[in-house]
């Protein structure tokens, strides 16, 4: 079994706080990232996939039955690459809130659970060999778990 490394940190700002503290309002998100972060949920319902099928559509129809078609292909093209540029940093700066946020919420967890390997806490900064060393090291305890549990 690994040695684990159990190290005391100071209490978190949230420590001793009413649950009532805990949902004071907060600092809000810069302008930028709540619109990004609310293009990324709008983009995720059924009506914004249905829009962008009868916008597809339309533009399709426009070009075949139009006698200049290159007209509305170069119009849909432009729209699409935009739209598809804007959703790809819609996208990333989402997954790096929502990643960022997991991360901190399983580093907390790391920190308070007994026996814990703290070391975990920062891996995801760790050198390339480290970071095998520790796979191999959870691969070994995977196993071991595994193993104990069909005995």
């Amino acid at each position: 079994m690994p040695v684990t490394h159990h190290v005391k940190h100071p209490p978190t700002p949230s420590a001793g706080r009413s649950p009532a503290d805990a949902r004071s309002p907060r600092r809000q998100r810069p302008l930028g990232s709540r619109l990004l972060h609310q293009l990324g949920q709008a983009s995720q319902s059924t009506a914004a996939s249905t829009a962008a099928a009868l916008v597809s559509v339309v533009f399709l129809l426009g070009a075949l039955l139009s006698p200049r078609a290159t007209p509305w292909l170069t119009a849909f093209e432009a729209l699409a690459a935009a739209v598809t540029l804007v959703m790809v940093f819609a996208l990333q700066h989402t997954q790096a809130r929502q990643q960022a946020a997991l991360q901190r919420k399983l580093d907390e967890i790391l920190r308070v659970l007994p026996g814990a390997d703290t070391r975990l806490l920062h891996l995801e900064t760790a050198a390339e060999d480290e970071l095998l060393a520790v796979g191999q090291r959870h691969d070994q305890i995977r196993t071991d778990a595994l193993n104990e549990h069909r005995t």
